[in-house]
């Protein structure tokens, strides 16, 4: 009877309203209570890095979870530039940097498309800009490297372009949330079993996936957000319940 009436009502949600009722535990979660249950598991960053900040949206969210750590904030984007500055103006420990970040240090060009950029084509094509390249591990000195740090790289398609440029940090990094994409939306753009790949042969393992977003007119997946972690500890009790 209980999955006649599910059945039924999923039918008239998706007739009518484009939703399905599944089980809690079938459904995708959000970042932030990934990190919130880190957070319960006792660790504490003493920095995070937001790459590919945006409006630095995300950073407002960490915040409230790790006030304490030092953010350091990247995006290319000047349009982005003001609603950061005032984010770092309202918080001590935020800085942002107008540059994109790459393997090596120089000039990058790259494509611009609404409120997104890449500097990989896709089917949007774009306007192509222009900004400065650096390295994240050039923001670091023998007197600022974290020993325990978390990072954000929300990139699109360059995840691996960005990691190749901070070897010194992923040594002291414990937990990355990366978006990643299952399908070549982005020319050239490394896929998710790549970047997974990436991640293991560093030591680190997949810890959780959120947010997953599908094409619309076949439910495809397109993209989701994927945490690593290297400290095992996060994983106990390796076991069933």
């Amino acid at each position: 009877m209980k999955q006649y009436i599910l059945t039924l009502l999923n039918h008239f949600l998706g007739k009518y309203l484009s939703y399905n009722l599944v089980h809690k535990n079938l459904v995708l979660g959000s970042h932030i209570e990934v990190w919130k249950k880190i957070k319960s598991a006792g660790m504490i960053p003493d920095a995070i890095f937001d790459i590919g900040a945006a409006k630095g949206n995300w950073t407002r969210e960490l915040l409230n979870l790790f006030p304490e750590a030092s953010y350091l904030l990247f995006d290319p984007l000047q349009e982005n530039e003001l609603a950061l500055d005032i984010l770092s103006k309202s918080f001590q420990k935020v800085m942002h940097y107008c540059c994109a970040l790459g393997k090596n240090e120089g000039e990058l060009e790259f494509y611009v498309h609404a409120n997104q950029s890449s500097k990989f084509s896709s089917e949007w094509g774009g306007e192509k800009r222009k900004v400065p390249l650096r390295t994240l591990d050039s923001f670091i000195t023998e007197d600022n490297l974290h020993k325990n740090s978390f990072m954000k790289i929300d990139v699109q398609g360059a995840e691996l372009e960005v990691l190749a440029g901070a070897s010194k940090i992923l040594n002291s990094c414990k937990v990355i949330q990366v978006e990643i994409s299952f399908r070549k939306v982005y020319d050239d753009a490394p896929l998710a079993h790549e970047v997974i790949k990436y991640f293991a042969e560093k030591g680190f393992r997949i810890f959780d996936i959120v947010e997953a977003n599908r094409r619309n007119h076949d439910r495809s997946l397109l993209q989701a957000d994927i945490f690593f972690v290297s400290d095992n500890d996060l994983f106990k009790p390796e076991t069933w319940s």
